[in-house]
C-alpha cells in the first residue's frame, strides 16, 4: 500500500552536531559543514551541510511485488544563509541494488556504484539568499523503507559583489587645506565585516557632488572614479569580526566639497 513520508537533513532527533571543513566543489571559498546523525530509523542516514545550505525531501514508496518504487519529490535546495549561491551540489547513497534510477532534466545526476551525484544544471545553480531550487528523482529496489544514506551538500559562493547583512562601511572627514584656490580634503574610511562569514572580498562606492581632480589612495585598495562616484575594492579578504581602515585625500578647486554618501558590498 502507498505511502509518504517527509525527510529533512535536519530532523526531530539530533543526536550529534559536530562542526568540520567541507570542501567538494573547488576551493576558494569560505565553507564550513555540519554533521548531524537523525536516529529516526534503525539505519541511521548522515546529513553534511556547508555553509548555510540545507536538503530537504519528500519520499514516497509504492510496493509492487517484491520490488519497491521510490520517488523523491521533490527535492529542495535552500540558502538559508545571507550570500547568493553560485553552484551546488547533492550526493547521496543509494541500495546496492537499486535500479531503474531517473532524474528530471533540470540537474545533471552520476551514479557511481551506489552513490549519486546531482549538480546543478544551467538554469538552477544560482541561488539568492533564502531562496531554493527543486528536482526530482526515482529509482527501484528490493530494500524495503529505505532511507537515504549519507546524504551530502555543498555549495560555491557567488564570485559577484552583493549587499550582505552586517558589512557596513563608515567614513571620516579630516580638517581641509587650502593653497590659493585649490583645497585638499583627506577621509578615513573604515569597513567592518559583522557578516558571520569570512568574505572574499568587498567593494565601498562613494559618492559626491563633482570629481576632484586629483586623488592620494594608499596602495591597500584598488579604486575607479567616475564623475559622480569613486570606487574602492579590497585587495585582500576580510575575516568575520573584522575591520579594515584606508584612507584617502582629494584636491577640488571648491571650498565647500564633501563626499555625500558610502556604500558597500561583498563576496565569498
Amino acid at each position: 500500500m502507498p505511502y509518504t513520508r517527509s525527510r529533512t537533513g535536519f530532523g526531530r532527533q539530533i543526536t550529534m552536531i559536530l562542526v568540520l571543513p567541507l570542501a567538494i566543489m573547488g576551493t576558494g571559498y569560505a565553507l564550513f559543514s555540519q554533521q548531524l546523525t537523525i536516529n529516526s530509523q534503525a539505519a541511521k542516514p548522515l546529513y553534511y551541510s556547508s555553509q548555510s545550505m540545507f536538503a530537504t525531501y519528500n519520499e514516497s514508496s509504492t510496493v509492487q511485488g517484491t520490488s519497491t518504487a521510490y520517488t523523491f519529490n521533490p527535492v529542495t535546495i535552500t540558502d538559508r544563509g545571507i550570500i547568493n549561491m553560485s553552484a551546488w551540489q547533492l550526493q547521496f547513497d543509494v541500495p546496492s541494488d537499486a535500479a531503474q534510477l531517473t532524474c528530471d532534466t533540470t540537474v545533471v545526476c552520476t551514479q557511481n556504484a551506489n552513490t549519486v551525484t546531482v549538480t546543478n544544471g544551467s538554469t538552477n545553480g544560482n541561488i539568492v539568499a533564502g531562496g531554493s531550487a527543486t528536482f526530482t528523482f526515482s529509482f527501484a529496489s528490493a530494500t524495503p523503507g529505505y532511507v537515504l544514506q549519507n546524504v551530502y551538500i555543498s555549495g560555491t559562493y557567488s564570485s559577484s559583489y552583493q549587499t550582505i547583512s552586517g558589512l557596513t562601511v563608515g567614513y571620516t572627514a579630516g580638517a581641509s587645506s587650502s593653497k590659493g584656490a585649490n583645497y585638499t580634503y583627506p577621509y578615513s574610511f573604515t569597513v567592518t565585516n559583522n557578516t558571520g562569514l569570512n568574505l572574499g572580498g568587498w567593494q565601498a562606492v562613494c559618492t559626491w557632488a563633482s570629481a576632484p581632480s586629483n586623488f592620494n589612495i594608499g596602495t591597500t585598495v584598488n579604486y575607479v572614479t567616475t564623475a559622480n562616484s569613486i570606487t574602492f575594492s579590497s585587495t585582500a579578504a576580510l575575516a568575520n569580526a573584522g575591520s579594515f581602515t584606508f584612507t584617502g585625500s582629494f584636491g577640488i578647486k571648491s571650498s565647500t566639497w564633501a563626499i555625500t554618501g558610502c556604500t558597500v558590498q561583498g563576496r565569498g
